[in-house]
């Protein structure tokens, strides 16, 4: 009956965190994706963990029947998540509405929504949280079993959650969507109370409960042992306190390593949950193996808060030696598992794994220290359980709104590792049965260890400066420097300069978030993003008011900031990224100062949920879909989002990558869109598609874009990425609603339940996918006649010829590009040559045909 009651524990942990998953995705959509609602999202489901605990705990000690109970909680557990995704529905428009009705009171709106989500996930979290403290207390018969049996049970648990979190993380979402995705984890739950339900009909029938009599409570802790009860809550606490924080500091340093897709989210959950198991089973076997007395295990327990301190602190001053051990042998076994996931990878595992072993092993100890009684188990369980818990909701609060923000990642790892070794200190010296001299003694021990442990490390790390090393090594080159660097909540922002090169064209200046490239400020990567804004802009009659979404280096928003427009919002998640644009004052002309600019530091779809303003042009140009939690911005439902904020007739405009992105990603990507704005044309720029919809006709008034392009400033700010003419504008044009038809082909659309984007992708994918979407596109490329039945007015004769040279032009020189990215260079070069030979200034062919011809002078004989 145990190991069947076990797999059934096994089956609730893996619905437990597939549910984690999947509602943190929910409700993140509709707080926002910022570490705010993370954070509120996180602690309402780890506080009603430990109100479950705390309360079914002490229920369950004056009534029998666990079992029965047991079911009961699986059963409201999947009637809850049934119930959820509709229930969702209306907390949307409680937001919403709470949000425009108090738009000055931001504190009251974050409280408002804080509250919601803890009114949504109480009932379910609070029945899951009940489970251990109930099923130990049906396991648990004598008081020497307590320590092992309690270990035993959070090992299985947690092995279910990390079956759950990798089922949900690596396939189901992008799979089968969340909501069937929710319906597996119902199985699971129902599974677990019809098995618990008929265990407890076979118990009561062979009287199993009363089988075997109570041990005697142990005699050495019965005496003497006053408020030291306390203490090991409080490092329980403690304990829950600073794994949570220390895995909210290792997600923001792991992403050096490991990128910061969905995948490797899920890679540290799984490194935190897989070491946090195997501690508990291991500390379980110990106890069971050699039934320390409590004196031992009080002094265990000590001795691993104080380990837990000192683990955390080498592990974070390790990475760069330990990638360094692993990246080869990792690369050569791997095969095509090294695709999806990064070499750094397994060494993320090694680093993590001593820390979460010691973490994992220290709950069963602290339930052996406190739940002696076997009659007051639950309660014991659920006491101890309550503390770990709110700990692990304070730690990752904290660690993400107090140390991260004012003490950076290095110096919060040190706070973390003085609270662990505090803890640790306390509890030696607060042994029961032991001189004060022989308490002394271990503490001054490890009060020296971990100073010369500090000392080494802060010697070999350069003053446990980690993450800048971990970026230096990830992005320094010889051409380039770092000239920015700040931490913020959302993560590290850095800008790095080439000095040594003079040209504007030339790659130069490049924005970062974390190690990734999130936008470029030199003239040949500039193109799109002023084509973002001027595309738009050009095409509306009349805009007044425009949204920007996501600032980057702010030349989308310089270039909107061009033309005589009322009034500017722009939408961005990180402060230290507003902060890095004074680096790129000249590219979007000093846009930051600008008296029409109101910035909003916040999620760009919460901010369209809550707001009340409509506007005449929307843009977003957000990172890349496969990086976690980007394709909220790139589902159906963001585009209807979109669709009401803007007035009638006016136009979004939407960056869609055609890199790191398979041909059907593509196509759902623009399905998502169309089907939101029935009037769409679609334009490519080298690797970047601009997609632009409204809800009328998209028309080119002729007449209208000859005036603009009068206006310096907006012809300097086109001249300067050589676009000074109608037909060179014209020329980008690839397809209209009739094309774009065709060209998705009814491909599902990426949508909030099934966001196809954010998963799947790999290294292969990066490498090939980009010239397959570009030659796709050119050869689904609508003749020039398509385009002319958007024109409103006529062309002057030199117009029409300069088009009719340009149209094809632009076709030649995307397939030239594409034979460049797939490395036929010998191809890549004839084309570059043949638009040079009709287009001699143009500097994307020309930087193109440069890079070729070094290449090739260097490969050379003699060269």
């Amino acid at each position: 009956m145990t190991s069947l009651l076990y797999l059934l524990f096994l089956a609730s942990g893996a619905a437990g965190l597939i549910y984690e998953v999947v509602w943190m995705r929910l409700l993140m959509r509709i707080l926002g994706a910022t570490v705010l609602a993370y954070t509120i999202v996180l602690s309402a489901f780890m506080l009603g963990l430990a109100l479950g605990g705390w309360w079914f705990g002490r229920r369950i000690d004056r009534k029998g029947r666990p079992l029965l109970v047991y079911a009961g909680l699986e059963f409201g557990i999947a009637l809850w998540a049934l119930a959820l995704h509709p229930l969702s529905a209306l907390l949307l428009r409680a937001f919403a509405a709470s949000a425009r009705a108090l738009p000055d009171a931001p504190v009251l709106v974050d409280t408002i929504r804080g509250g919601l989500a803890f009114a949504a996930l109480l009932i379910p979290t609070v029945l899951m949280g009940g489970t251990l403290p109930v099923l130990s207390k049906f396991l648990v018969q004598r008081s020497g079993d307590l320590g092992h049996k309690v270990g035993q049970l959070y090992a299985v648990n947690t092995a279910g959650a990390i079956l759950g979190a990798g089922a949900a993380g690596f396939i189901f979402i992008g799979k089968i969507g969340e909501i069937r995705t929710t319906f597996v984890a119902v199985a699971l739950n129902l599974t677990a109370a019809a098995g618990a339900a008929i265990l407890a009909r076979a118990a009561r029938r062979g009287a199993q409960q009363s089988a075997l009599p109570s041990a005697p409570t142990e005699a050495d802790p019965a005496s003497g042992f006053g408020a030291r009860p306390v203490l090991v809550l409080v490092a329980a606490g403690i304990t829950g306190f600073t794994i949570l924080a220390y895995e909210v500091f290792w997600t923001r340093t792991g992403v050096l390593l490991v990128g910061n897709t969905t995948y490797a989210f899920s890679l540290m959950l799984l490194s935190f949950l897989t070491g946090i198991a195997l501690g508990s089973a291991v500390m379980a076997a110990i106890l069971r193996a050699r039934r320390p007395d409590f004196g031992a295990r009080w002094r265990l327990f000590a001795a691993l808060q104080c380990l837990i301190g000192l683990v955390a602190l080498i592990s974070f001053a390790s990475p760069v030696p330990v990638v360094a051990a692993t990246l080869p042998l990792w690369n050569s076994l791997a095969g095509p598992l090294a695709g999806w996931l990064p070499g750094p990878a397994p060494a993320l595992f090694l680093l993590l794994a001593p820390l979460t072993l010691l973490s994992g092993a220290s709950f069963p100890l602290a339930a052996s220290l406190y739940a002696r009684d076997p009659d007051r188990v639950g309660g014991g369980v659920g006491a101890v359980y309550l503390w770990n818990t709110i700990g692990a909701a304070a730690g990752s609060a904290a660690a993400g709104f107090l140390l991260l923000p004012r003490l950076g990642i290095a110096h919060s790892f040190l706070f973390a590792t003085g609270i662990n070794l505090a803890a640790g200190l306390l509890l030696m010296l607060a042994s029961p049965a032991q001189p004060l001299s022989s308490r002394l003694r271990p503490a001054v021990a490890w009060c020296v260890a971990a100073g010369l442990l500090l000392a080494i490390a802060l010697r070999a790390t350069g003053g446990l400066e980690i993450p800048r090393l971990l970026l230096k090594k990830r992005l320094d080159r010889p051409y380039q420097r770092c000239i920015f660097y700040q931490e913020d909540v959302n993560g590290i922002v850095s800008v790095w300069y080439n000095p040594h090169e003079p040209d504007p064209w030339a790659n130069n200046k490049r924005l970062y978030i974390d190690a990734q490239p999130m936008a470029v400020a030199y003239r040949y990567g500039m193109i799109y993003e002023r084509l973002q804004a001027h595309y738009p802009l050009l095409l509306h009659p009349d805009p007044k008011d425009v949204l920007v979404v996501c600032l980057g280096t702010g030349t989308t928003l310089g270039s909107a900031g061009q033309f005589p427009v009322a009034g500017i919002d722009c939408v961005e998640l990180s402060p230290a990224v507003v902060d890095a644009g004074v680096c790129f004052t000249e590219e979007n002309h000093g846009i930051l100062k600008d008296p029409r600019l109101t910035l909003h530091i916040t999620d760009g779809r919460n901010y369209l949920l809550a707001t009340r303003k409509t506007y005449d042009v929307i843009t977003a140009e957000p990172m890349h879909p496969h990086l976690a939690g980007t394709v909220n911005l790139y589902t159906r439902e963001y585009f209807e989002l979109v669709r009401s904020r803007l007035r009638p007739g006016g136009i979004c405009s939407h960056w869609i990558p055609a890199h790191k992105m398979r041909p059907v990603e593509i196509r759902s990507a623009i399905q998502a869109f169309r089907e939101v704005f029935p009037h769409t044309l679609l334009f490519l720029e080298s690797a970047d598609l601009i997609i632009l919809g409204s809800d009328q006709p998209l028309r080119i008034d002729i007449a209208r874009w000859r005036r603009l392009l009068a206006d310096p400033r907006i012809s300097t700010d086109l001249a300067e990425v050589g676009l000074s003419s109608v037909p060179q504008l014209l020329a980008t044009f690839m397809m209209d609603d009739a094309g774009v038809a065709g060209y998705v082909n009814n491909a599902p659309p990426v949508t909030d339940d099934l966001p196809t984007l954010e998963f799947f992708g790999s290294t292969a994918v990066a490498e090939s996918a980009l010239p397959d979407n570009i030659r796709e596109i050119v050869r689904r490329r609508q003749p020039l006649t398509s385009l002319k039945k958007h024109l409103v007015g006529r062309l002057t004769p030199e117009e029409e010829a300069a088009l009719a040279t340009l149209y094809p032009l632009e076709s030649a020189y995307l397939l030239a590009y594409a034979d460049l990215v797939s490395r036929d260079v010998t191809a890549a070069r004839r084309g570059f040559l043949e638009v040079l030979a009709q287009a001699p200034g143009d500097k994307r062919a020309a930087i193109n045909l440069g890079n070729i011809e070094r290449v090739i002078g260097s490969t050379r004989p003699g060269a």
